[in-house]
């Protein structure tokens, strides 16, 4: 007699298990297309800086501003073969110096803005500043621009000179096109900032504008850092998603928000009884003459210095405005700002 051996019954824990089993292939299986579609369309992850490591740490985190100068003597390697050496100093008030010697005593021109005015990527003596400062020994021409800085982070500095007991003669904002999205956190900008950081996350204060028009400020916001940034694309796709459900609304209103903040700093130079204008570095066709029609009916003293910056202005390997372009801007400023004071 033949007897059948029957299986038992799976246990619920088994049927559990192999249950949990096929969902954990199924999420993987998920995964890994969504995974293969973000890398197909040229999302990456958010391991790859795009900092050169051949530039020294030159500015720390700051609680207020985002970040701060180092003071220091830095000696930057070329960006391209064959191209000298640059320096870079920092005085300890936080200063690009503007001169070998400081012009102590003479009225002050303090100047703010981002890394255009400072003069990034090339040397002390290349500078705007430096050159005005040659040609106008009888005023003391301050440098206290900052790379990568916005309208907002400028009158946050600013503020911060006039509380602390600075009483310059004038105050001159330069001002660069893409303060707009710098004031407002843009998702595109902070990435950036993220990118070309060396030092982790990168926090960014910002403004956005109330209902009744009013500014209204915002603690340094960094860009979101969710686990497995530095693995997988769609990671670093989902932060994007993030922060762009946040920051889109506010970009709508950055052309208000920068007429604002430039509308402050006005304000607040009156109020020390300093004389401030405008300095326009760069801006496309269409923002120019939107900037001026804003300057003239705001009663904003500026200086209209676009001009065209060449690759072959630039700085090579780099892309910053070279030695030429700001010997043009230099001239630019002493003829509608320094003479038209006179």
């Amino acid at each position: 007699m033949r007897i059948a051996l029957v299986a038992p019954p799976p246990s619920s824990s088994s049927r559990r298990a192999r249950r949990l089993a096929r969902i954990a292939l199924s999420l993987v299986l998920s995964v890994a297309a969504m995974e293969a579609a973000a890398r197909i369309a040229g999302v990456r992850p958010k391991d790859e800086s795009a900092a050169n490591p051949n530039e020294p740490i030159m500015h720390a985190p700051h609680p207020v501003r985002g970040w701060s100068p180092i003071p220091g003597r830095y000696v930057i390697p070329p960006y391209a073969p064959g191209a000298p050496s640059i320096l870079t100093t920092i005085a300890p008030d936080g200063s690009r110096v503007t001169a070998a010697a400081p012009a102590a005593g003479q009225p002050e021109v303090l100047v703010v803005g981002c890394s255009f005015a400072f003069g990034w990527a090339i040397s002390d003596d290349e500078t705007m500043l430096w050159h005005l400062q040659e040609r106008h020994p009888e005023l003391h021409f301050v440098n206290r621009a900052v790379k990568a800085y916005g309208t907002y982070q400028a009158l946050l500095l600013l503020e911060e000179m006039l509380a602390a007991g600075a009483r310059p003669t004038r105050v001159i904002y330069a001002l660069h096109q893409s303060h707009e999205e710098r004031n407002v956190a843009e998702t595109r900008w902070l990435g950036m900032l993220e990118r070309f950081s060396r030092q982790g996350g990168v926090a960014l204060p910002y403004a956005t504008l109330r209902d009744d028009g009013m500014l209204e400020r915002h603690a340094p916001e960094p860009y979101p850092a969710l686990p497995l940034r530095g693995r997988l694309a769609t990671v670093a796709l989902l932060e994007d998603v993030l922060l762009a459900r946040t920051a889109g609304p506010r970009v709508a209103e950055k052309r208000r928000v920068i007429e604002a903040l430039i509308l402050a700093m006005r304000d607040l130079c009156a109020r020390h009884g300093v004389r401030f204008d405008v300095l326009l570095l760069q801006a496309s066709p269409r923002k120019r003459a939107e900037y001026i029609r804003f300057f003239d009916r705001a009663h904003v003293g500026y200086a209209d210095c676009v001009v065209p910056i060449p690759a072959t202005a630039r700085v090579p390997g780099e892309g910053h405005p070279g030695p030429m372009i700001n010997e043009r801007w230099a001239a630019c400023v002493e003829e509608k700002l320094l003479e038209s004071a006179t």
